[in-house]
């Protein structure tokens, strides 16, 4: 008996070496590769998909290129002895924006007045001047646009400062209208537009010309002067800015004289205001090229309307 359990059959294990096996090499890499060609793929749906957008984008730019260029020819096409419509001023705005044209030192100007307007320092002080930010044929380009959109015809060194102060002194007072609305925007129905529109009627009941003026002055015998519309504006007494309206007053009437353009409603406000900025970009710039060579201001506006380098 006991011999009998002795010779029951036992567990057997086999040897190591005798182990089922893995996959043999090539078997383990094939998933692999499988894998690998399956990224690729993507990859290169990717780079398919990146370079179809690349050729939109660059489609999309040149038609903007050409819609620009169309419409400069348009800009540039106008009578200067007359006012330019206000949908082409912004019409070309448009194509100007869509052809990556900016205002390169808007932030410089914003900053500058904001600094000048918190020190109180008068108009007489020295100016900063911006690091210049185009090339020569770039600011030739466009001060010839810009220049189209001025009234002042810049015969000599006295009418192009004049004219440079009044371009910055009518942006600072777009802006100023611009926080004016802001503040009363709950109580203002038309917002820029209806102040302009009031100081427009005051200018009239004046008896203010087509000519800039000096705010002390009165056109006409029985006009108004300044002082009397500001204080017999009811808009100017509900925005509590009587005290400013006599200069808003000045102000409006040297913006409405200074471009080639009507100004009565928000979007001749909004055509004036790209006129303005696209001017003070290149009286910005001609000041920053005018220090690289040792020249004034008007000299250097002399060689952008030559061939001068």
């Amino acid at each position: 008996r006991v011999l009998c359990l002795m010779s029951e059959p036992k567990e057997v294990f086999a040897p190591t070496s005798e182990l089922p096996r893995s996959p043999r090499e090539s078997a383990r890499r094939a998933p692999q590769l499988r894998n690998m060609s399956t990224v690729q793929k993507v990859l290169e749906e990717k780079e398919k998909k990146k370079m179809q957008e690349q050729e939109t984008h660059r489609r999309l730019v040149d038609e903007a290129r050409k819609e620009f260029h169309e419409m400069r020819k348009r800009l540039l096409a106008t009578d200067r002895s007359k006012l330019i419509d206000t949908n082409l001023v912004l019409e070309f705005a448009t194509s100007a924006f869509a052809a990556g044209h900016t205002f390169v030192h808007q932030m410089f100007r914003r900053s500058n007045n904001e600094e000048r307007d918190a020190m109180g320092a008068d108009a007489d002080a020295e100016e900063h001047v911006p690091e210049s930010k185009l090339t020569l044929d770039e600011l030739r380009q466009q001060w010839m646009e810009a220049s189209y959109m001025l009234r002042p015809e810049i015969s000599d060194e006295a009418v192009f400062e004049r004219t440079r102060k009044t371009v910055e002194d009518s942006l600072r007072f777009f802006d100023k209208l611009g926080v004016i609305a802001e503040q009363h925007g709950e109580t203002l129905n038309g917002g820029t537009g209806a102040i302009f529109q009031e100081l427009l009627k005051d200018l009239a009941t004046c008896g203010v010309s087509g000519m800039m003026i000096d705010n002390a002055r009165v056109r006409e015998d029985n006009a108004q002067s300044f002082d009397d519309a500001a204080a017999a504006s009811e808009l100017a007494q509900q925005l509590d800015i009587v005290d400013q309206w006599p200069e808003m007053l000045a102000a409006a009437n040297d913006a409405r004289c200074i471009v080639r353009i009507k100004l009565q409603d928000a979007n001749d406000l909004k055509a004036a205001q790209y006129a303005l900025e696209s001017c003070s970009t290149c009286f910005n710039e001609l000041a920053a090229q005018a220090r690289q060579k040792g020249v004034s201001r008007y000299e250097m506006m002399k060689v952008l309307e030559g061939d001068e380098e």
